[in-house]
């Protein structure tokens, strides 16, 4: 820089704040489609810990990536649900058969 013209360096100056500038705008448009990906995850009771993954600066394209995520997501529990549930179910008589209870005898009853 110290060889550069008065121009030069104010080129310079400006090609560099201009890419700051740009950097800034680019995190902050990130952020913000996180939080509105955080609001609509919450609103659909999902976990919003996924907003980063579903987060797009584009609203049609996050609610899509919303909808695919749910749909995996409930995908996910069921079969996870039907694998905890799986095995025989007890086995309980429906029929009276010579029902005694210990308790109740000795009451006489």
């Amino acid at each position: 820089m110290a060889t550069m013209s008065a121009e030069d360096r104010a080129k310079a100056e400006m090609d560099k704040r201009q890419k700051d500038f740009e950097n800034e705008r680019q995190q902050y448009v990130s952020e913000r489609a996180e939080f509105e990906a955080a609001k609509e995850l919450a609103a659909q009771n999902l976990p919003v810990n996924f907003a980063r993954m579903v987060a797009d600066a584009d609203k049609d394209i996050m609610a899509e990536n919303i909808e695919r995520f749910k749909a995996e997501y409930m995908k996910a529990i069921e079969s996870g649900l039907s694998e905890r549930l799986k095995g025989v179910p007890p086995k309980i008589s429906r029929e009276k058969e010579n029902l005694t209870d210990p308790f109740l005898s000795g009451l006489g009853m």
